[in-house]
């Protein structure tokens, strides 16, 4: 629920004219990776919420900062999903994000 509701209040945010910074999408993300939103639980709905949200954040041109494409490869790693890991992994690498420890 609180998940939800943190998304509403970046919806109503940015329709009241405020953009929405890489820090806010880095925090949402983790919370999409790590908590259930609504009837369909688990991994793979987590990773669609995460998608979708990473998809988002490119479509409005903000520069996913490296806690992003972390959220993105856990979810895909949690969703059993190698492919879109190393997908992810790369595109971090052609964005220049230098690999972390977590990553």
């Amino acid at each position: 629920r609180r998940v939800a509701e943190a998304l509403r209040i970046k919806d109503d945010a940015e329709t009241a004219g405020h953009a929405t910074t890489p820090r806010t999408y880095a925090s949402l993300l983790n919370l999409l990776v790590n908590v259930d939103v609504g009837k369909r639980r688990g991994p793979k709905p987590r990773l669609i919420r995460t998608c979708k949200l990473f998809e988002e954040m490119l479509a409005k041109n903000v520069e996913p900062p490296p806690a992003a494409f972390n959220s993105l490869i856990v979810a895909a790693q949690r969703a059993k999903q190698p492919d879109l890991v190393a997908r992810s992994f790369q595109e971090m690498v052609n964005a220049g994000v230098t690999p972390s420890r977590e990553t």
